[in-house]
């Protein structure tokens, strides 16, 4: 059966108060050698399952740096096991190596033994077999990211605090440029303290090139609780009003597309007309979904980048919706979703309960097959089974 949501339901973010624009940089782009190591022996890992090229070949090494890279990989076979996001251990590995700045050897008592003495095992042999160039593609990749989001940052912040009625975090967010993230483009968690979360991005995945590192910036700095949990429960707010199950990742699927849309909008504004968001370019949305925010959901947005005169918002709190008027609560049409379109897992869940809502689609949703095989043989990533932008 069809289960009817109104994507009308987001009218409630119409007259929330609008943000202030950003005094400082939101973003704070970094080339870390320890986080890069870190993420290729996971991917090592995987390519050794996947029966993939490796990147370092161990036939290449004296025996000594075999036995080195041996012990290394040992470690990680365990270590590549911990899921990304999910896993507290992995988060900590992650936070604790982007603080480690130059460092040409880690210290004794940042995690266990093993752990500090496979990283500082297989350092030699990665910097001298693969850093220099990946050092060089990561600096320039920031550089590009960087210089689209400085030039954009206001103008992107205010649009989308306008649309969803939230005030972004004080804190700068945490960049990390690394070669291959797993299954993502990207993806977010958690940050070290004095940052309000943690991006990783990467660099060698082709749908992070041109005017992309902007969509994918958004998106990921979305998933902060202060956002995405005003999203989520917005929707969830305005679900229980008209006693109908919200479909479970609309709002991950309201982040997708909307960052997509207003990228697009910022770039034409600014003189580059033609951008494809990631929803377009990889089919990331079943095309009901697409359907119902094409069709409710981009008026709405339209209306709201050209006036907010009709916000009540006098009394407003920041970061928090008003109610909106009667009228802007009708039925514009109803929009039909399967309940069981991309139905996602637990993974939803649990993401909520580490503070970072950032859905991942479900394993059956194979969209963008051809450019996850690319990517696997090019030692990026393997097939994604988790479908964000980012």
């Amino acid at each position: 059966m069809l289960r009817r949501f109104l994507i009308g339901v987001m009218l409630l973010g119409l007259c929330a108060p609008t943000a202030s624009s950003q005094s400082q940089s939101m973003f704070v782009y970094q080339n870390n050698f320890w986080l890069n190591l870190h993420h290729f022996l996971r991917g090592e890992i995987f390519r050794r399952g996947a029966k993939l090229p490796l990147g370092i070949d161990p036939a290449s090494l004296n025996e000594s740096d075999q036995k080195a890279w041996a012990f290394a990989i040992e470690v990680y076979t365990g270590i590549a096991k911990q899921d990304l996001l999910f896993d507290a251990d992995s988060r900590r590995i992650s936070n604790t190596l982007a603080m480690t700045g130059d460092a040409t050897r880690l210290s004794d008592g940042l995690f266990d033994a093993r752990t500090t003495a496979a990283l500082n095992a297989a350092a030699p042999i990665f910097r001298a077999k693969l850093w220099i160039a990946r050092q060089r593609d990561n600096d320039a990749w920031n550089a590009a990211a960087k210089a689209l989001t400085d030039r954009h940052q206001d103008a992107m912040a205010a649009a989308l605090a306008k649309i969803y009625g939230i005030t972004w975090p004080r804190e700068p967010y945490l960049v990390d440029a690394v070669g291959e993230t797993g299954p993502n483009s990207g993806f977010t968690h958690d940050a070290p303290a004095g940052f309000a979360a943690h991006i990783h991005a990467s660099v060698a995945s082709i749908r992070n090139t041109g005017n992309a590192p902007l969509e994918l910036m958004f998106h990921e700095a979305s998933h902060v609780p202060s956002v995405n949990g005003r999203i989520f429960r917005m929707i969830q707010e305005e679900g229980a009003r008209q006693k109908v199950e919200v479909p479970r990742g609309l709002d991950h699927f309201m982040i997708m597309f909307t960052t997509g849309e207003v990228t697009r909008r910022e770039l034409e504004r600014t003189g580059s007309p033609g951008y494809m968001s990631y929803v377009y370019r990889y089919s990331q949305l079943p095309p009901a979904v697409l359907s119902a925010f094409e069709r409710h959901w981009v008026p709405y947005l339209t209306a709201r980048s050209l006036s907010s005169k009709h916000c009540e918002t006098s009394s407003a709190t920041p970061g928090r919706a008003t109610h909106a008027s009667p009228l802007q609560h009708q039925v514009f049409e109803l929009v039909g979703i399967p309940d069981n379109v991309d139905r996602l897992d637990d993974i939803a869940v649990k993401l909520e309960s580490i503070g970072l809502n950032q859905s991942a689609r479900s394993a059956h949703h194979q969209a963008r097959k051809s450019v996850d095989r690319i990517e696997a043989q090019c030692h990026v990533i393997g097939p994604a089974l988790a479908d964000d932008t980012g």
